[in-house]
């Protein structure tokens, strides 16, 4: 099951991908969702393409129900449990790319089940520094921006990285947050894991609306290699 299950999930997106890039009937889907007047204008039946749809995303959430209850077990209330980290999947991903929505599912996925650890355990001196060092960093990205909730949210991030870094130099004198940060919160943090999918959706939604597809990697990699070159 622990190969299975990755290996089908590559066929599956290669197999999606092919379908809705190199054949007609994926161009007729994606015509009927985005222009539906318009497809029926060039003769698409769209409510067939729309029946034909929901039966794909229905075998493939009975695909995946089945693939979680084999590993992690299941119960009637087992869909509903999971709403929150598939919302996060999908806005962290991208809701327009089937690659997003694979690569938000895996960080989500992991993020949730390391994290979870983590926090109850506890991170250490050096992961404390790491978390620190994202708030400060975060934090200044968004106080930088024009939009007021922006800046609000940029200066809290700010004042708690501070205020984390400042305890632990000073041998927590203070103790709130800052030593069940490096030490650990107990099992008691196991029942706030759902937190930890929906604390990284609000951020995709405040740093990249759009998801991880919206970010050119390719822009970003030009400008790294320019930089590293100079000028010449």
């Amino acid at each position: 099951m622990f190969f299975v299950a990755p290996l089908t999930l590559a066929i599956l997106t290669v197999a999606l991908y092919l379908l809705l890039t190199r054949t007609k009937f994926g161009v007729a889907m994606r015509a009927s969702i985005e222009n539906p007047p318009l497809a029926r204008v060039l003769g698409i039946n769209v409510e067939r393409v729309y029946m034909i749809s929901w039966l794909f995303a229905g075998g493939l959430a009975g695909l995946a129900g089945s693939y979680h209850t084999i590993w992690l077990g299941g119960r009637t209330s087992t869909g509903s449990e999971l709403i929150v980290e598939i919302f996060a999947s999908s806005i962290l991903g991208g809701l327009g790319s089937i690659y997003g929505a694979v690569l938000g599912g895996l960080m989500i996925g992991v993020s949730e089940a390391s994290l979870t650890v983590y926090i109850s355990q506890g991170f250490g001196l050096i992961g404390t520094g790491i978390i620190v060092a994202l708030l400060l960093l975060s934090g200044v990205f968004l106080f930088l921006r024009k939009k007021k909730r922006a800046r609000l949210l940029g200066a809290l991030l700010a004042g708690l990285g501070a205020y984390v870094a400042a305890d632990v130099a000073l041998g927590f004198p203070t103790g709130f947050f800052s030593r069940d940060l490096v030490s650990g919160f107990g099992p008691g943090a196991f029942v706030y894991q759902k937190g930890v999918p929906l604390i990284i959706m609000v951020i995709a939604l405040l740093l990249l609306p759009k998801g991880l597809i919206s970010v050119e990697w390719k822009r970003l990699l030009r400008l790294r290699r320019v930089r590293s070159d100079g000028p010449t």
